[in-house]
């Protein structure tokens, strides 16, 4: 790289995720520099590529963390790999939210978030605008898999079009 933005032609059409609140990107909690984003440039990636340099394995049925982008692009050839991959099966965030240690963790309990257990396929759910009509967001969907209570949280904070 010349020093100038990634090389990013393989993901050019996907969207730009914002994160949270703080910008940087890098992982939440941590003080220390690692190659989660791209070279410091604030880029962040959630994929389900594991052959990325420097991607971190968050759950055992293979969703990734971080790593280079512009080598991402190269990973995703590889013939090892279960079966070829392509933009689609990446993220990109700006921006992210960082909570102090255990201050997550306090924030669960007291109610301000609500811990949830999805699928890579759920997570990964094309959510591009039907016509007119805007795009479903992945947390409405999540709370209605919950079903319950929080099927209700999410009738009371988000309305149909």
């Amino acid at each position: 790289n010349d020093g100038g933005p990634p090389k990013l032609g393989a993901f050019m059409i996907q969207p730009l995720w914002f994160g949270g609140t703080s910008a940087g990107g890098g992982e939440s909690g941590s003080s220390s520099s690692s190659s989660s984003s791209s070279a410091g440039s604030g880029l962040d990636m959630l994929h389900l590529c594991p052959t990325v340099p420097g991607a971190r394995k968050l759950t055992e049925d293979g969703l990734y963390w971080g790593g280079d982008p512009e080598a991402a692009q190269e990973a995703m050839a590889d013939p090892s790999l279960e079966r070829p991959m392509s933009g689609f099966d990446f993220k990109f965030y700006v921006q992210s939210t960082r909570w102090l240690p255990l201050q997550l963790e306090k924030e669960i309990r007291d109610g301000t978030w609500y811990a949830a257990s999805v699928s890579k396929e759920v997570l990964f759910k094309s959510r591009d605008r039907l016509g007119t009509k805007r795009a479903k967001p992945l947390w409405t969907e999540v709370m209605e898999l919950m079903g319950g209570k929080y099927g209700g949280v999410r009738d009371r904070l988000y309305e149909e079009e």
